[in-house]
């Protein structure tokens, strides 16, 4: 996984974070600690939640902790800044 950093814009699906329902897009506002489990690498997160067009969904920052193995940063989203 590449390097994350706050303004990031990364999908997740939803096999790969904590109770969430369908695909998650976020541009990272917080980035926390990693915790392995018998499962996977977890990574907590916090981020803006974003609509598949980008637009942001509401101003609250939403905290998920998401498999490390499964975040993708969005195309154009590499280290985009609000």
């Amino acid at each position: 996984m590449t390097t994350l950093r706050i303004g990031d814009v990364i999908e997740v699906d939803d096999r790969d974070y904590r109770y969430g329902i369908g695909p998650l897009i976020l541009r990272l506002t917080r980035i926390g600690q990693r915790q392995h489990t018998a499962d996977d690498a977890w990574l907590d997160l916090e981020g803006l939640e974003l609509r598949r067009d980008g637009t942001q969904i509401c101003q609250q920052p939403r905290p998920v902790s998401v498999r490390v193995s499964g975040v993708r940063l969005r195309p154009g989203g590499s280290h985009a800044r609000p």
